[in-house]
């Protein structure tokens, strides 16, 4: 493996996620992606190069680098073209307050560079005052929410609170005016009964049936959003489906018959009539737009009257102006319905409030998945020595709530795994059980996850991002998804998980070569972002460090 650190150029930013290309002119004049391992605020840029095969392009650089200095390190002056950065962000740490990353071999690469990211926030900050400033922003967020409840709701929900007041003034005149009416006794007599009543209830909440129904209810509560969902994204279509037909349809050369007519009026109003139950009833009453969609709302049914009588004229057709009309005030309820269609579900809770200044996560927990016991040998003494330095200025103890890492290694080769045991037994890391042998339960890593959050806070805002194959990364949104269904289900809807995946590869090709000879490494040519066939003895370990 080569570990390439080059000087950094003074306007190449990027973040954790993103990849750049490379190229070398002594190789060839083609560019080549990796990914970028350092954090944001090295002045390097690292990349992790496996070498391949023969004469492939890593063996050449290999070759292009190997040192003839002390300690293998090369003094030869090699100029090496860079492109990027490319790609998309793997996490925006001031949107999320705890990070679940996953990354399966060579995908721990853009994983590293938000674990250097996040442990150099953690360096400069003092302990105790961190986990001071996070208690105080969540009180902070707390009470933000609390006052902001009130205001919240639909403009059904707002008529329904400003008349309650009323009704229970009116309410409390008539059981003054009862009470006054029928004496002490009868009184006595209501509440025995409501009391009789109420142990009814009570007994029938216990049997068995009705604690069933009760769970249906509460599933249906919880799914009922994922409908909702779906009737949001089918109207936009509906809409312009109705703005195209209308144009379409009531131009002077079409003969605009009597079903093409009926059709536009029923689907009109019956468009409208969906998008006033949803501005009205559903969606919140205190954004600017509310109130646009209400008056529209008023004025739709008025419009409707106007364009049924130009149907039934002589034309039997709307003129320019009509259509023109009829396009704005469908156009717009379209544009809305798409709009709270592909908006984010979730907001970010910990933006709800000023930060106070804090820019570090409040746990960034790690997942490494490799089937080679010798890539792990290869970038475990990175991972630990930054592991160190944290646990060092922070303690264990408060190390372990800001920052957690789990290995897992999959390779099958017995003698592979008991040698990397020998060489990490000394490390802090391997004493204190984060090095695992055998594939990790992903629907348990998800929902242990989600029970830490639930059992320690009343509100979270969590990100499971993953970098990897395909495949992982389907069966890893599958347990998120049934992971999110049983949160929902049991009432903690507070607590909400994104996911975020960054697949690389494609198929690879079946192995139709004789088995490799002992200590030998093969690959398909390629670089660290496509899908690697590997076959792996344990063996000397070969590994080069470059300055360029």
């Amino acid at each position: 493996m080569i570990i390439l650190r080059l000087k950094r150029p003074a306007i190449f930013s990027f973040k954790p996620g993103q990849y750049a290309y490379l190229r070398l002119h002594g190789i060839d004049k083609h560019w080549h992606p990796f990914s970028i391992a350092s954090g944001p605020a090295s002045s390097y840029l690292e990349f992790y190069i496996e070498v391949y095969n023969t004469n492939s392009w890593t063996d050449k650089l290999w070759a292009l680098l190997e040192g003839d200095g002390d300690g293998g390190f090369s003094h030869k002056q090699i100029d090496v073209d860079i492109l990027g950065p490319c790609g998309t962000s793997l996490a925006k740490t001031e949107d999320f307050s705890h990070v679940l990353a996953v990354g399966a071999g060579t995908g721990i690469v853009p994983i590293l560079a938000l674990y250097k990211q996040h442990v150099r926030q953690l360096l400069r900050l003092d302990p105790w005052n961190h986990f001071n400033d996070l208690q105080n922003h969540r009180r902070k967020i707390m009470a933000a929410e609390k006052a902001l409840a009130p205001r919240k709701g639909s403009f059904c929900r707002k008529v329904a609170n400003t008349c309650a007041p009323i009704c229970q003034r009116h309410d409390s005149i008539l059981d003054a005016a009862t009470n006054a009416a029928v004496g002490p006794d009868d009184s006595l007599a209501s509440s025995i009964r409501e009391k009789i009543n109420r142990h009814e209830r009570m007994m029938r909440w216990r049997d068995v049936r009705g604690s069933i129904r009760d769970m249906q209810a509460e599933a249906f509560q919880a799914t009922r959003s994922i409908y909702g969902v779906v009737l949001l994204a089918l109207m936009p279509a509906m809409g312009a489906l109705l703005i195209g037909l209308t144009i379409s349809w009531n131009t002077p050369s079409t003969n605009l018959r009597e079903e093409m007519t009926s059709f536009l009026q029923i689907f009109t109003v019956a468009f409208q009539a969906v998008f006033a139950f949803i501005a009205i009833c559903v969606w919140d009453g205190n954004e600017l737009l509310a109130y646009t969609d209400f008056a529209l709302c008023l004025i739709a049914p008025f419009a409707d009257w106007y364009w049924f009588l130009q149907y039934g004229n002589e034309e039997g057709r709307l003129n320019p102006g009509d259509i023109s009309t009829y396009c704005l005030l469908i156009g717009y309820m379209t544009a809305r319905l798409w709009i709270r269609t592909v908006e984010p579900r979730h907001k970010s809770w910990r933006k709800s409030v000023d930060t106070d200044g804090i820019s570090a996560l409040d746990r960034l927990e790690i997942v490494w998945v490799s089937r080679s016991a010798s890539l792990v040998s290869e970038l475990m003494p990175d991972i630990n020595c930054i592991w160190d330095a944290l646990a060092k200025q922070w303690g264990k103890d408060n190390a372990t709530k800001v920052c957690k890492i789990s290995v897992y290694v999959t390779d099958k080769d017995d003698k592979a795994c008991e040698l990397l045991k020998t060489e990490l037994s000394g490390t802090e890391l391997f004493r204190d059980g984060a090095i695992h042998f055998g594939r990790p339960d992903f629907g348990t890593l998800v929902e242990d996850h989600t029970l830490q959050m639930i059992t320690t806070r009343k509100k979270s805002y969590s990100l499971l991002a993953f970098c990897g194959s395909r495949d992982v990364a389907k069966e890893i949104h599958h347990h998120k998804i049934s992971n999110d269904m049983i949160t929902a289900v049991t009432g903690n809807k507070a607590h909400q998980m994104e996911f975020v995946s960054e697949s690389y590869g494609g198929s690879s090709r079946k192995n139709t070569e004789k088995p490799p000879t002992e200590g030998k490494n093969e690959k398909e040519k390629g670089g660290d972002c496509l899908t690697t066939r590997t076959v792996i003895s344990y063996g000397p370990q070969k590994s080069r460090r470059f300055l360029v």
